[in-house]
This record gives structure tokens, C-alpha cells and sequence, in this order.
């Protein structure tokens, strides 16, 4: 896939891994869309992105928020004019050991990392099937292998892709 003038979304776009996305394929002339949360410094993300002479939208979002998550790739969708690539990358860092992980805190990091996710992947995936192209990447979170989380094989893992107006999935 020729990544010049793709459309790519991002969730936690604004910091950590999601920014560092953000700028290596803006660098290459994608165009980004990112969501991040209250507090986070979007504004600087959002004006490295587009020194490098392509779009960039940032929008406030809680990926709790599945109406949110429809509304964001259909603005986008609407904005851009298609989606080529979305990353599921936003991740909540629990940053305390498995023994100290709360209800909340589980039901937070699923919510987060397996609902969001796919969510959002069903979000863009009629756009994709229509465009007979699109890809969904799935980043899994570093506390997954440091014994924060105990397992999240449901959506980590796999990328998924449209060719010829088929949706793919590979891990």
C-alpha cells in the first residue's frame, strides 16, 4: 500500500507510540486523524504532524464511548474523503503489578484494548469494503508482557486488511 496521501486514523495518537505513528507516516506524506484524551498535548502533536506539509485532525475522545467512536471515523471519513488506515494503538498504562490491578482498572484496560479496538474497526470497515481497500492495525500494549494484563489474544495481534472489497484477517 502506497502510504503518500493515505488517510490514517489513530487512537491515542497524541503521545508515547501513537504520536511517534503519527509523525513516521506524516513524514512519508500521510495524512492523520488521532484521537487522544483531556490533558494530553495534542496541539503540539497535531503542528509537528502538519509541518511535514500534510492534514492532520485531533479530536477528544473516550474510546469508551462507542457513539463517539462512530462519530470520529465518519467526520473523518466525511473530512478526508476516505480512510485507508486505522491503528488501534491507544492503550490506558496501568503502570502497578498484577496483584494491584483493581476491577476497574481490568475493566478499563479491556475496554480500552479489545472493545475500542474492535469497535473501531467496525467502524471503518464498511468505508474499507466500499474503497476495496483499507488496512486495520492492532497494537498490543507493552504491559501485556510485563505482567500487568494476563491475556488479550482477541483483537492483539492481528492486522486486518481489504482487498477487492474482501476483509481479511491475519495474524
Amino acid at each position: 500500500m502506497e502510504i503518500k496521501d493515505a488517510v490514517v486514523l489513530i487512537t491515542g495518537g497524541a503521545i508515547r507510540l501513537g504520536r511517534a505513528h503519527g509523525l513516521f507516516l506524516a513524514q512519508r506524506g500521510a495524512h492523520i486523524a488521532f484521537t487522544h484524551l483531556p490533558g494530553e498535548p495534542w496541539e503540539q502533536t497535531k503542528q509537528e504532524i502538519e509541518a511535514h506539509g500534510v492534514r492532520c485532525s485531533a479530536v477528544e475522545l473516550d474510546l469508551m464511548d462507542i457513539g463517539g467512536i462512530r462519530r470520529w471515523v465518519t467526520t473523518t471519513h466525511e473530512r478526508f474523503g476516505r480512510v485507508d488506515v486505522l491503528v488501534n494503538n491507544a492503550s490506558p498504562w496501568l503502570g502497578r503489578p498484577l496483584l494491584e490491578v483493581t476491577e476497574e482498572d481490568w475493566e478499563l484496560s479491556l475496554g480500552v484494548n479489545v472493545r475500542a479496538a474492535f469497535f473501531c474497526a467496525q467502524a471503518v470497515a464498511p468505508i474499507m469494503l466500499q474503497q476495496k481497500r483499507g488496512v486495520i492495525v492492532n497494537i498490543e500494549d507493552v504491559s501485556r508482557t510485563v505482567g500487568f494484563l494476563i491475556e488479550q489474544d482477541f483483537m492483539t495481534g492481528h492486522v486486518y486488511f481489504v482487498d477487492g472489497g474482501e476483509l481479511y484477517a491475519h495474524q
